[in-house]
């Protein structure tokens, strides 16, 4: 009898943690990239834009020194030795502070592209899935979306369209 009052006082205990075994299971993803080509493409798509951006930042950069020596050159100050070191070292700092923000700009740009190539290309195989499996006839559960996932309305209107499918089928 106080095995049988234990097991029945312990039945929820171990109901809630199968529960959240369950849960974390399925929170667990099999594939990080769920669909390489996708975020590959979206990643080079970032880079090329980070470098773009980059390239028109140089121009402009070379632009305004350019423009800074025949300004200087026209007053006759680049005459003077001290301004000619002066200018070069102030252009080679400049140049280095150029290309740190490249770098960062380049790393950034990418990231972002990874994290929006993923809450993109992952909603988009899970819908696939779950279409996959229902018109093999499969039962299939309605679709959840994690909060920053993009596509919840097009997820919605599957769940509302499997749902009539389910509805039909039994009638």
């Amino acid at each position: 009898i106080l095995q049988a009052i234990l097991a029945c006082a312990m039945l929820p205990a171990v109901m809630i943690a199968e529960q959240v075994r369950e849960s974390t299971v399925q929170m667990l993803r099999r594939r990080y990239l769920v669909n390489p080509s996708f975020f590959f493409w979206f990643i080079r798509v970032m880079f090329g834009a980070a470098i773009s951006v980059g390239a028109v930042l140089g121009a402009l950069f070379w632009w305004y020194h350019r423009n800074v020596v025949l300004t200087l050159d026209r007053h006759g100050w680049m005459a003077n030795r001290l301004i000619q070191e002066e200018v070069a070292e102030y252009s080679q700092h400049l140049l280095w502070m150029a290309l740190l923000g490249l770098v960062i700009l380049v790393v950034f740009l990418v990231g972002l592209g990874a994290v929006l190539a993923h809450t993109i290309s992952g909603p988009l195989y899970k819908l696939g899935v779950h279409v996959d499996r229902a018109l093999k006839g499969e039962a299939v559960e309605a679709i959840r979306f994690r909060k920053r996932d993009h596509f919840h309305e097009i997820a919605e209107r599957v769940n509302n369209l499997l749902a009539r499918c389910s509805l039909l089928k039994k009638s």
